[in-house]
């Protein structure tokens, strides 16, 4: 068997919730991140693994600065230096705005460094591990925008639904061209960097570029032994046999990914084909997911009017303060304004005192939302379209807007 190590997503820089550790220099959210890196590094190096794939977004934005450039590369060198290759796909946060500028991951590429691999290219490339050689066909971003762009480009009408048809016929049909050119003798793994099924996670609230979500379907070609999938922020197995997985993303964002497991896969996949079928293996690849977040999010909702009492939030909070130690905290209190009026705050902020983070959310039941209760997790983006929405703009004006908030923030990144 080949134990290959499949991860994603890692999106180092986001600082949601944290604040800035003095010792290191390193914001304190971005040191949970760089944790369950090391627990992944620790993990793969511990079970030998043969192959360390990485199917892209290296960081939080196009931008990185070099402390958090030096602590990714640290961690992948290990894997480099125990003699483990390792295959960096290159994602939608590893991109440059502007053409001919490098992407966050080309410098490995340049060095030229034995066992490290960049694919920013379709193609397909043949790895030496320790068990034997393995076959990778990668399908980076690049390759889905600029597409994209190309048949928008085209089209006479701006229906999103027959944009996303013409996307799924032409990328599958360039899966199974792939898929041809593979040698059956050796054991075959697709990576891409592809927006597939439904919209999970946080990846919305982190790019801004397109809104498409494909079939998943396209990508499921039994000619590969193993499908190794990146962009989508929760894990999920889409396809037994063959194996295709998104193993999501390694720390949570937000609390829209409270409940979500997050972690990486390790997949056992068959050295050998089955000589009676050309193309198939003795039997689908198995894997297991390994978890890594440790920060936990925890959401408490209370009805003040239903309390009567307000102030009786704070014995339901007394009551659960083991479980909020060292936890990222929102309180949802709902009512009317002037009963919200009457809680003590600074005894709420005594009881969260062992909190990582709290975020304190107010929805008042005898009065409209205003732009002033938006509160701080929520997305440039998001607030600028609930905004909109508040003031009664209309929704063909909104889309227009968000484009245009799209395109400032584009300039804004450069």
């Amino acid at each position: 068997m080949l134990k290959v190590l499949h991860f994603a997503d890692l999106h180092l820089g986001v600082e949601n919730f944290g604040k800035l550790n003095p010792k290191t220099g390193l914001n304190s959210r971005v040191e949970d991140f760089l944790n369950a890196f090391d627990l992944l590094v620790e993990k793969g190096l511990k079970e030998k693994v043969d192959l360390v794939i990485f199917a892209g977004d290296a960081f939080r934005d196009r931008n990185p600065n070099p402390t958090l450039q030096r602590e990714f590369a640290k961690r992948i060198s290990k894997f480099i230096h125990a003699g483990i290759p390792v295959i960096l796909l290159v994602g939608n946060h590893d991109l440059p705005r502007v053409k001919n500028r490098a992407n966050t991951l080309e410098i490995y590429k340049v060095l030229d460094i034995p066992g490290l691999t960049v694919i920013d290219q379709i193609e397909i490339i043949k790895i030496k591990t320790g068990k034997g050689y393995v076959q990778i066909a990668g399908i980076p971003w690049d390759y889905f925008l600029n597409l994209s762009l190309a048949l928008k480009a085209e089209q006479k009408n701006d229906k999103k639904e027959d944009l996303k048809k013409l996307l799924e016929e032409q990328i599958k049909a360039k899966i199974n061209d792939l898929a041809k050119k593979l040698d059956p003798d050796f054991p075959s793994i697709l990576t891409a960097h592809l927006p597939l099924g439904q919209q999970f996670g946080s990846e919305q609230d982190l790019e801004i570029e397109l809104d498409i979500f494909l079939k998943p379907e396209i990508v499921i070609n039994s000619d590969f032994d193993y499908i190794a999938l990146g962009h989508m922020h929760r894990f999920q197995e889409l396809s037994k046999d063959p194996l295709a997985i998104y193993p999501g993303s390694l720390e949570k964002v937000d609390f829209g990914e409270k409940n979500q497991e997050k972690g990486f896969v390790i997949v056992d996949l068959p050295q050998k084909k089955d000589k009676e079928g050309i193309g198939t293996s003795i039997k689908p690849a198995t894997y297991k997911l390994y978890p890594t977040s440790k920060r936990r999010f925890i959401e408490l909702e209370f009805n003040l009017e239903e309390l009567k009492d307000p102030n009786k939030i704070f014995k339901e909070i007394e009551n659960q303060k083991p479980k909020l130690d060292g936890a990222i905290v929102r309180i949802v209190l709902t009512g009317a304004k002037a009963t919200l009026n009457q809680l003590d705050h600074s005894c709420l902020k005594e009881l969260l005192s062992s909190t990582y983070d709290y975020v304190l959310h107010t929805e008042f039941t005898d009065k409209k939302k205003t732009r002033s209760e938006l509160t701080v997790e929520v997305t440039p983006l998001k607030a600028l379209e609930e905004y909109l929405k508040l003031t009664k703009v209309p929704k063909n004006k909104i889309d227009n807007l968000k484009k245009q908030a799209q395109e400032l923030m584009k300039e804004v990144e450069e």
